[in-house]
């Protein structure tokens, strides 16, 4: 184990060198699981300050009412603080040191409590199985259970997550959460609008929405959400050409939007350290990631494959982590042909991370003679039921997908 000194000093200087990376702590963590008095004392200026809103970082320290001690040590965690990789595993080793202290305090405590052998026993006999009890992970025969229990709950569509297509949700019965979802297709083709129209669908029906733009700003995400919301023409919100009745609707929606609190737009986080902490910070049901090609990561890597593969299954992670279906949107390349799951591998090991794999075709795109209108919805991989494929009708001035008749 790391030794608990090393650890603390490590927790310090990843919260004021990479906060994003490390927010983390903040939660799992407090003052009292520290060892160090200045690690502890750090640790709970780093704490309010967020609290309050304030810029963690060493500055935070210049109050002329921390002592220089203190100040000498967070600058010397922050210079030997070398890569977030590892964060969580400092994050352990203090957590599993503070517990043993604790527990080392409390058979003091008893040991020389004065209590006669059968009651100091007894004491001793409570403090165990109270520890095993926090500590015990569920056996074989809990999961057996909970199963059992489960069988007669029928599964409330409202838990998971719907995209506001018929067929594809009578597909897939609802995103589940804890789930990795890639909707992969060309440049073009409509797939962030496609992800705005389900951003909708959710957060009108009171989920809370979380979503990364790697490419667009705040902005050009607004204009395609309001657009396809409010049957808003999306030249008039890109050249900020709107009548007074339409400036009166966005302000109306937006209005809704803030007091609810559950849609938020990240526009300028590129790591994948710094989406999983800002996911654990928010708590959201839904996250959308535009796209997977532009994450980066802190984390060295021989290739650029290898990379993707990594961002892929830390998707997957922070998916679980935090309960929440994670929708990750991804490049393929321009062809004539639709796209199949094979085109997402030259991406990385999207494939085999994916529990859904929904693909993207407009024949317009590669061929400008064909219908612009005309899009194919090609469920490729469902791991919970069908595959198949659905035909939409693409209304680019108002960003907005909607089902056909036909079925294939």
């Amino acid at each position: 184990m790391i030794p608990s000194y090393d650890a603390e000093s490590a927790i310090i200087g990843g919260l004021l060198r990479c906060p994003d990376e490390c927010y983390s702590a903040l939660d799992a963590l407090t003052p009292d699981d520290f060892e160090n008095p200045y690690a502890a004392k750090a640790f709970k200026i780093i704490k309010n300050g967020n609290k309050s809103g304030k810029t963690v970082d060493a500055f935070i320290f210049g109050s002329e009412n921390t002592d220089t001690e203190l100040k000498q040590f967070a600058l010397v965690s922050v210079e030997t603080f070398l890569t977030p990789s590892n964060f969580d595993g400092y994050i352990s080793a203090v957590k599993e040191l503070s517990n043993k202290r604790k527990l080392f305090s409390q058979l003091q405590e008893i040991s020389f409590s004065g209590d006669d052998c059968s009651s100091t026993v007894d004491k001793l006999s409570k403090l165990i199985d109270s520890t095993r009890s926090n500590m015990a992970e569920k056996s074989e025969d809990d999961f057996l259970v909970d199963y059992i229990k489960s069988l007669d709950k029928p599964v409330d569509p409202s838990s998971r997550i719907q995209t506001g297509f018929p067929w594809l949700d009578k597909k897939l019965k609802g995103i589940r959460k804890g789930s990795l979802c890639y909707i992969g297709a060309a440049p073009s083709t409509g797939k962030t609008a496609f992800a705005i129209n389900m951003i909708a669908k959710n957060r009108m029906s009171g989920k809370k929405v979380l979503m990364f733009s790697l490419e667009m700003s705040k902005s050009q995400i607004l204009d395609r959400y309001f657009s396809s919301t409010l049957n808003i023409d999306y030249s008039h919100l890109d050249t900020r050409n709107l009548s007074e009745e339409e400036i009166q609707e966005v302000v109306d929606m937006a209005s809704q939007i803030q007091e609810s609190n559950n849609f938020k737009i990240i526009d300028d986080t590129y790591s994948i350290e710094s989406i999983s902490a800002k996911t654990a910070q928010y708590h959201p049901d839904l996250l959308i990631v535009d796209y997977v090609q532009v994450i980066q990561t802190s984390q060295r890597f021989p290739s650029r494959k290898n990379e993707v593969d990594h961002i892929s299954a830390e998707l997957k992670r922070i998916a679980r982590m935090n309960n929440c279906a994670v929708i990750a949107l991804s490049q393929v390349a321009r062809s004539s042909e639709a796209p199949s799951m094979s085109s997402l591998k030259e991406s990385g090991d999207l494939e085999a991370n994916g529990d859904y794999i929904i693909l993207m075709h407009r024949p317009y795109v590669s061929d400008k003679t064909e219908d612009p209108h005309q899009t194919f919805i090609l469920l490729d991989k469902n791991k919970y039921g069908g595959c198949g494929t659905v035909e939409l009708y693409f209304d680019g001035a108002h960003q907005q997908f909607t089902e056909v008749e036909t079925r294939y």
